[in-house]
């Protein structure tokens, strides 16, 4: 079982990936070093997670 902080690299760099797929967006905002795992999707890996979410905030970002 990985930790809690690999868990957390793993999101922090799934949000930081697909935020910057998003054109136009910007840098991705800072992101706590630690994640909830109340943050994690269910039936998703702690980067699939932090991934989705990153899209969907680089999305609906103003810089977007």
């Amino acid at each position: 079982m990985e930790s809690a902080q690999a868990n957390t690299d793993a999101y922090i760099k799934g949000y930081k990936d697909d935020w910057q797929s998003v054109p136009r967006s910007g840098p991705p905002p800072e992101i706590p070093g630690f994640v909830s795992p109340h943050f994690l999707l269910q039936g998703k890996s702690p980067y699939e997670s932090g991934y989705e979410r990153g899209r969907a905030a680089a999305a609906g970002s103003p810089h977007a």
